[in-house]
């Protein structure tokens, strides 16, 4: 006769906060939505993140003033939107970008419905993180049944741990103390360490995939030459993510085809943005760097172009001189071979699964 199995955690798993690794994914999935990885538009970018953007994960977008940094998250948080059709996404707007009726109209150009987007106007990062996300939005789950999806915060930067001066006294002191700004940026520094864990927890147990956006400033360059870029929002900022992507401008504007200004010249109507995966917590990612094209109104462009140089530079498709050859046929160059791309959606479907699974092969 065989003795009973002896309990291995007595009474522990009785307990808030014990849980068996086997069967947490079940107990959490009782509790919090249970909603499929989002990829972006570009190849470049899902094939950097290996995996996807993970639902509860956190990311950081920064780089240099008007890279196209919000127009990727924007991106993102569409896939995310469209998986997910009674979920709404939220927008903090700490830049107060959203002054004109023209930022609808970019927003919804990119893909973005509007009736599903919630935008918070503040700029104090106090109110910001613990009234508006972990107090209002948190009770709004969990009393009202209201589902996120998605979250931006734009940008870490323009956030400020000083209240908004309220006479005219507080205002001449602000305006006099030279000191002000580097002492705001310590105090949010710190701030953001302490507020972070909280916050991480918020986005992990409702499983939102929160997009920070931050400014970047040069800091140099190092002894090889290359450009050093450097973000005010602390280690915090850095350490807390799963992702973090640094994102430049690259190469020359995108002009458009026949239009000219008074003046004769071409009208840029986007730019080539370089995207370097500088941490992944998911899969293997790290190092990885894109060139992705982007158009004003539209946003990412060209996804077959992208898709063509992947899959040539993976080896998926075999190069030869100017000629590229798949599938028994050959293609004279990168741009016939996305053409033939973007006229055969099922091409574009089998290309995209071999380079997302050659992302993961080593994950």
């Amino acid at each position: 006769m065989s003795e009973e199995k002896k309990n291995l955690f007595g009474t522990l798993l009785q307990k808030e906060g014990f849980y068996k690794a086997s069967t947490i994914v079940e107990d959490l999935a009782s509790k919090v939505p249970d909603r499929q990885y989002a990829f972006s538009t570009s190849p470049c970018l899902s094939w950097m993140t290996a995996c996807g953007f993970v639902p509860g994960t956190m990311s950081l977008w920064y780089g240099p003033k008007s890279s196209g940094k919000t127009m990727l998250v924007l991106d993102v948080l569409k896939n995310f939107q469209q998986q997910e059709p009674d979920a709404i996404i939220v927008f903090v707007d700490a830049e107060m970008s959203f002054e004109y009726r023209e930022t609808l109209v970019w927003m919804a150009a990119n893909g973005i419905d509007l009736d599903r987007v919630l935008v918070i106007r503040e700029v104090c990062i106090i109110e910001i993180f613990e009234t508006k996300i972990l107090k209002d939005l948190n009770l709004a789950i969990k009393t009202e049944g209201v589902k996120i999806c998605g979250m931006a915060l734009d940008s870490i930067q323009a956030m400020s741990v000083l209240k908004v001066p309220e006479t005219e006294k507080q205002i001449s002191n602000a305006s006099k103390d030279n000191t002000l700004s580097k002492a705001d940026f310590g105090k949010r520094a710190n701030y953001l360490a302490k507020i972070f864990p909280f916050f991480r927890m918020f986005c992990r147990d409702n499983r939102i995939h929160t997009c920070l956006i931050g400014q970047a400033r040069s800091g140099g360059k190092d002894s090889y030459g290359n450009q050093i870029w450097e973000t005010n929002g602390g280690e915090a900022l850095f350490h807390e993510v799963q992702y973090r992507f640094l994102v430049t401008q690259s190469g020359d504007p995108i002009f458009h085809p026949t239009k000219k200004d008074i003046n004769g010249k071409e009208v840029k109507i986007g730019h080539n943005v370089k995207v370097v995966c500088e941490k992944n917590k998911m899969a293997d990612g790290l190092g990885r760097v894109g060139i992705i094209s982007i158009e004003y109104m539209k946003g990412v462009v060209d996804k077959e172009g992208e898709l063509a140089e992947l899959v040539t530079k993976l080896g998926i498709a075999e190069g030869g001189g100017a000629w590229i050859s798949y599938g028994g046929n050959k293609y004279n160059g990168v741009k016939k071979f996305a053409e033939a791309i973007k006229a055969d959606d099922l091409l574009y479907k089998e290309l995209f699964n071999k380079v997302m699974f050659r992302a993961t092969e080593a994950a």
